[in-house]
């Protein structure tokens, strides 16, 4: 439920399971790599990133970007010294919260392992949760169980003027887009300090595979995504996009970023006027194993 979202044939609750929300069982409270217990709330992902720190004094840094509108902490994790810049934000939407859980492993890896680091010669800026008001107010679906019913009663979604992705304002523009929300001001300052090389905005879909977009038909997205799904088990999806997209491989998807203006502008959007590379990835909290399936439809 990210930028877009694709509609699988496979949302029917036939073969519905708990992906990163779940680990099958829906009381299970899965781990986040080293970082903390699953489905993080915004004082979990503040823990988190505390203890990395701690635990990697000389190759982290911890800061706190802005605040939120009723007084929450921003904070960003700074792993490694290479010479380009990453930008990953966790939790755009805040009933997305694979993307905590994905920006939390991600920290995690990188700040044990000197020669990846180095391989990949990028410093990255890790904001694990990007709306800590709307991920508070989601905090008793993310307690569990891990069923679709605790998802309806609990879940909780920004107006569309107050969702930190929608409201990346261009003044420069003509058609500037929203009205920058504190959240999205906080990031669009470190966008403008960083000039990163790379953006992964982290979202997740609600039941399906794995997919995701891009501002550049980049060939290394069309074979990680493939590996992506051999790795974790999850499937990537085969749905269509909501909007025009080019579609590079299966479950990636070619959008190029709004340069223009328009009525709501996102991450990508914005950082792209740095020539930066958008990613938005959008994995499951519920696997479907329909989602690769591309076998014909009998109609009736």
């Amino acid at each position: 439920m990210g930028r877009r979202r694709p509609f699988p044939r496979s949302c029917t609750r036939r073969g519905w399971r708990p992906s990163a929300a779940g680990s099958g069982r829906s009381q299970d409270r899965p781990r986040v790599g080293d970082a903390g217990p699953g489905v993080p709330d915004p004082e979990e992902c503040g823990r988190a990133v505390r203890e990395l720190r701690r635990t990697f004094p000389g190759v982290t840094a911890l800061e706190t970007i802005g605040t939120s509108r009723e007084g929450r902490p921003l904070r960003m994790l700074t792993v490694g010294d290479g010479g380009r810049h990453a930008l990953v934000v966790g939790m755009p939407h805040p009933n997305e919260p694979v993307g905590a859980v994905a920006a939390l492993r991600l920290a995690g890896i990188l700040a044990k392992n000197a020669a990846l680091r180095s391989s990949l010669g990028l410093t990255w800026h890790i904001v694990p949760c990007a709306d800590p008001d709307g991920a508070a107010l989601n905090a008793a679906w993310f307690r569990g169980p891990y069923t679709r019913e605790t998802y309806a009663t609990g879940i909780y979604r920004s107006p569309f003027d107050e969702q930190f992705e929608w409201t990346f304002h261009r003044a420069d523009l003509p058609d500037p887009g929203l009205p920058a929300t504190p959240e999205s001001r906080a990031v669009m300052t470190v966008i403008d300090t960083l000039r990163p090389e790379l953006l992964v905005s982290l979202h997740n879909g609600e039941v399906g595979g794995l997919y995701c977009y891009a501002t550049d038909p980049s060939p290394s997205l069309r074979d990680g995504l493939a590996r992506t799904s051999a790795t974790t088990g999850i499937p990537v999806d085969h749905g269509i996009p909501e909007e025009p997209a080019t579609l590079l491989a299966p479950g990636v998807f070619h959008v190029p970023a709004n340069l223009t203006g328009g009525p709501m502008l996102c991450s990508t959007d914005y950082a792209a006027q740095y020539g930066t590379f958008g990613v938005m990835t959008e994995p499951p909290l519920w696997l479907d194993p329909q989602a690769d399936d591309v076998s014909a439809i009998a109609f009736r």
